[in-house]
């Protein structure tokens, strides 16, 4: 009859059972598995919950079992089983004996099968029927359809949320900020310090400086620039040690760009004849200095004030430079010698000075200037809680470190990039030629110079080594001018035009240009003569491989008349910067005492 319990046939019963069985035991596994888990939670001193039988399995005496069917279906005994009904027969707290009760209060957060599971519709919490079954599966198919689509989403916008360097600012957060430093190599000291800019955009420029920017190619900021320039935003003093060709003049010309075009240094420019320059930048050498000037001028020729230098240093004429000083300027940028002659006479004055550099501090305590920069300083009238010092150098040596405490405010900062010691730029390959005569040089370079491609740097040890070696390389129909200090002025800055603007392939230099000259694309620097000093070695060097391009650096090395001892330091940072050393250097270092006093057989 319709709806009507019916007497099932023996093979109905059967496949009932067996079906009621596998639910049964599917369920008892699931049990056991949660039991397992709590188990060990409880050994790891988390709480647990007690297991709750399946809603659709019935206990019962006399170990049977009592199966719920549908309505066309009547209860039948199910077969005995002594496992299913020990399990069900035994004490309450058996399952859990030699355990400790835990209250557990239950927070659905934990719970990592909320997106797949109604509300109430726990595992076993309704009879299992067919029906009920197909339902719970097809909602959880969809569910992980649905958590599938939503984590691709979110992985594709991770690649461009995610990563450090295309991320908002808004949504940076200090981790990420420290990524973005431990990627560019950037360590800071001291504080507070502000992020690094990734871009020119989050620098905030003014107009006129992103203009510039753009004309003069700087497609994004080097690391020093990055770190240093927000910091001189600021009023905070910065201590910068990066490799040589890092962009360390562009570092600290934007700040002062930005400062000069706003008020109320607007105002103060208008009193620059009669109270003196708004900034000085100071450097070792000519070169160094007419080359910032150079650049400061051309950062600072757009806007409606373009900003008015003068480049101050000996070889010329002092007076020139003294009316010139008279008409006012915005920046000096000078040697400190030549600036000291022109304050003892009063041409100069330093009345307002609040912004002051020293480009190559270290290099310029080396050629003896400590006591002239420290008269410099000494004669700023602006004090020095209300100036801005930037201090850049490629080395900190203990005399650096001094000028740093004297004469910067306590809360500096202090920048490094790249290698913790000093200037190693290694994105220059370095070879060393130990040879066996004096003579043999000229034959090794001229070797290297039909393999390499202009522009090229060859230095020499004096300034009659670079006469000598100029002379002879055009007799071989080279195109070299030399560059040293024998040179008068015009006629260095004449040569080194030369050289930079491509007129002459070779310049033959002594290390009046180891420092701070920037020629653009130089691809070889070769070292005629084994320089006398490590220092010398890494700033020689740095003219090529500059602002993150390749670069190549040759050293010829004479064993009877070099000293061993600069031969193995320069293959100790041959070494440092995982550079080959060829067998015979490697050799000769060999024979060189421990202590480093001369060779065991002279």
């Amino acid at each position: 009859m319709d709806g009507a319990e019916r007497e099932l046939t023996e093979e109905e019963e059967l496949q009932a059972a067996l079906l009621a069985r596998k639910a049964e035991r599917a369920e008892l596994k699931a049990a056991e598995k949660r039991l397992a888990t709590e188990t060990k939670s409880i050994s790891n001193g988390a709480t647990a919950r007690p297991v709750a039988r399946p809603a659709n399995v019935a206990s019962s005496q006399g170990g049977s079992t009592t199966i719920k069917v549908s309505s066309n279906q009547r209860p039948i005994p199910a077969k005995h089983d002594s496992r299913s009904a020990s399990s069900n027969t035994q004490k309450p707290g058996a399952a859990t004996r030699g355990f400790k009760r835990f209250k557990f209060d239950w927070d659905a957060s934990d719970d990592t099968m909320a997106d797949f599971l109604e509300e109430g519709d726990l595992l076993g919490a309704t009879p299992y029927t067919k029906s009920s079954a197909t339902l719970k599966q097809d909602r959880i198919l969809k569910l992980v359809d649905k958590r599938t689509a939503r984590t691709a989403s979110s992985t594709n916008s991770s690649n461009n949320w995610d990563d450090v360097n295309t991320k908002p600012v808004s949504e940076m957060t200090e981790r990420d900020w420290r990524i973005v430093r431990e990627n560019f190599d950037i360590r800071v000291r001291g504080g507070p310090v502000p992020p690094p800019a990734r871009s020119w955009d989050e620098m905030n420029l003014p107009a006129h400086l992103k203009k510039i920017v753009e004309q003069v190619g700087y497609s994004r900021p080097t690391p020093i620039q990055m770190q240093a320039i927000p910091i001189g935003m600021g009023p905070t003093d910065v201590v910068g040690v990066a490799e040589t060709g890092s962009g360390k003049t562009c570092a600290f010309v934007m700040p002062l760009l930005i400062r000069l075009s706003q008020e109320p240094w607007l105002s103060k420019r208008r009193k620059c004849a009669e109270d003196g320059p708004l900034a000085i930048i100071l450097g070792p050498t000519r070169e160094l200095v007419s080359q910032i000037n150079e650049e400061v001028e051309k950062l600072g020729s757009l806007g409606s004030h373009p900003v008015r230098t003068i480049a101050v240093f000996g070889g010329v004429s002092a007076e020139e430079q003294g009316f010139r000083l008279q008409g006012g300027c915005d920046v000096i940028v000078a040697t400190p010698g030549r600036l000291i002659d022109l304050l003892s006479s009063h041409v100069a004055v330093l009345n307002q000075c609040s912004y002051v550099v020293l480009d190559e501090a270290d290099r310029m305590i080396d050629m003896g200037f400590e006591q002239q920069v420290n008269k410099v300083l000494d004669a700023l009238v602006v004090p020095l809680e209300s100036r801005t010092t930037f201090l850049f150098s490629a080395t900190m040596p203990p005399q650096v470190v001094a000028m740093a405490q004297r004469y910067m405010r306590p809360n500096r900062i202090i920048i490094r990039v790249g290698d913790e010691e000093s200037a190693k730029n290694k994105n220059i390959e370095q070879f060393a030629f130990v040879l066996s005569s004096e003579a043999a040089k000229a034959t090794e370079l001229m070797r290297l110079l039909h393999q390499s491609e202009p522009p090229i740097i060859i230095f020499c040890n004096t300034k009659n080594s670079c006469d000598l070696l100029v002379k002879d390389l055009r007799s071989k129909g080279k195109r070299a001018v030399a560059l040293h200090a024998g040179r008068n002025q015009e006629e260095r800055d004449d040569n080194f035009r030369k050289f930079k603007d491509g007129t002459h392939d070779i310049l033959v230099a002594t290390d009046v240009a180891g420092r701070g000259l920037d020629v653009e694309g130089v691809s070889h620097v070769i070292n005629y003569d084994c320089p006398t000093a490590l220092d010398r070695y890494c700033h020689r060097i740095g003219r090529t491989g500059r602002a993150g391009k390749r670069g190549r650096a040759s050293t010829f090395m004479v064993r009877a008349s070099d000293d061993p001892k600069i031969l193995a330091e320069i293959a100790g940072y041959m070494r440092q910067t995982n550079q080959s050393i060829p067998r015979e250097l490697a050799a000769l270092v060999d024979e060189i005492d421990v202590a480093g006093t001369a060779p065991i057989n002279e």
